[in-house]
């Protein structure tokens, strides 16, 4: 069936489309030509593990990279985030390209890529190596293309992106340049066509139950009130809460944990979830009542629940009719994709929450096949880069412009 809104999305990037009509079949065959440069760095990245908190010596290799490359005076910060600038003629504003470098598998994991003809394969290469390694081949990319930017755009490889890390790398980058920060545009390895361009209000929050009294026999090692069961009533307890239909709202427990054996009563036990709401409000109310009903099901059972709230977004972002959206799903129609827009509360969450207009690109098509195992098809990665190159000139010429 056809999309209604096709049209006006066309009608609405239509000067920008114009303005770069006589360009794009240049700027194509050019990126078509650093293809291979794009895989060179998905493989080295691939090399040198990363895992959330042990980002430093991938940190390392990107800042050598960088250094190799036209960016102006590129460093690491505290956070071990690696950034670089390509200075504009004008460097009246700043648009910032990132995407995070830190995986959520152990570093011991074989992470060797292998790539095909057509597909690059490997643990986390769908998910996040492809996106990073397009980020530190855009410097040459943007070179050989030979585009008289206005304005700075600045390169941020970030950390601590995965769990725990809660996005403190781009949290740290955003709080201390936000005023310098004009458009963000963040990179994802899959899947070219998606628009992600606003975040909804979100909190993650680990509940665990552990047992510290003493056993004094082993009928009682097997008969004591066990720690996944107190879990359990935590559980029960949790699907009583009133989640509304309207505005949307989702309670979803993703992870259980707990026990040690078949023949001893479990001493620790617990639960991970996330709350999604398009209402920040509601996220306070299911807050407070989960911490209520942890603390009322261990005082019941002589024990503490813990509640620990962490990941805390609020919602925000743009509107389908921003500029920057519309300039974006044009750009996407034209190369031959349907644009799916949808939210996202992954790190574009934190510019959003600073009011900086940004939007979340996929490079190319591909599957994620298990936790973080998948594979990338190499084809498409020109157009996804070409459709990032087009939207950098129309956010660099006052095209995505409220």
């Amino acid at each position: 069936m056809d999309d209604p809104t096709a049209g006006l999305d066309r009608r609405a990037g239509r000067r920008l489309l114009d303005e770069l009509a006589p360009l794009e079949q240049k700027w194509g065959e050019i990126i078509e030509t650093g293809r291979q440069m794009v895989l060179s760095n998905l493989a080295m990245l691939a090399e040198v593990p990363a895992q959330t908190f042990h980002e430093r010596d991938r940190a390392a290799l990107i800042l050598d990279r960088y250094a190799a490359t036209p960016l102006h005076e590129p460093r690491v910060d505290e956070m071990d985030n690696v950034i670089g600038t390509l200075r504009g003629a004008k460097g009246s504003r700043r648009i910032l390209v990132f995407a995070h470098m830190d995986h959520q598998f152990p570093n011991s994991v074989n992470q060797n890529t292998t790539i095909t003809q057509d597909r690059a394969i490997g643990m986390g290469v769908a998910e996040d190596t492809l996106a990073l390694a397009t980020l530190i081949t855009l410097p040459d990319i943007i070179d050989n293309l030979d585009i008289p930017f206005h304005n700075d755009i600045v390169l941020v490889a970030t950390t601590r992106s995965h769990g725990r890390g809660d996005f403190a790398g781009i949290r740290h980058f955003t709080e201390e340049h936000n005023r310098q920060i004009h458009y963000s545009v963040n990179l994802d390895g899959l899947s070219l066509g998606k628009i992600n361009y606003f975040s909804l209000s979100r909190v993650r929050c680990d509940i665990g139950c552990e047992i510290n009294a003493p056993q004094s026999s082993p009928w009682g090692k097997i008969t004591n009130t066990s720690a996944i069961m107190i879990i359990n009533e935590v559980i029960n307890s949790i699907y009583n809460i009133a989640v509304p239909r309207q505005p949307k709202t989702v309670l979803n427990i993703g992870m259980l944990s707990g026990g040690e054996r078949y023949s001893t009563v479990s001493t620790r036990a617990a639960v991970r979830l996330q709350v999604l709401s398009e209402n920040d409000e509601i996220t306070e109310r299911i807050i407070e009542e989960l911490h209520d009903r942890c603390v009322d099901v261990g005082a019941k059972h002589g024990v503490e629940v813990t509640s620990e709230f962490f990941g805390r977004h609020f919602a925000g972002g743009l509107r389908y009719s921003h500029p920057m959206v519309k300039s974006t799903a044009a750009i996407v129609r034209h190369l031959g994709y349907q644009p799916v827009v949808e939210y996202s509360n992954a790190e574009l969450a934190v510019p959003i929450a600073h009011g900086i207009p940004s939007v979340n690109i996929g490079i190319t098509t591909g599957m994620i096949t298990g936790r973080t195992q998948g594979y990338i098809d190499i084809p498409p990665i020109p157009t996804g880069i070409l459709q990032l190159i087009m939207l950098l000139y129309g956010i660099d010429r006052g095209f995505c412009d409220e």
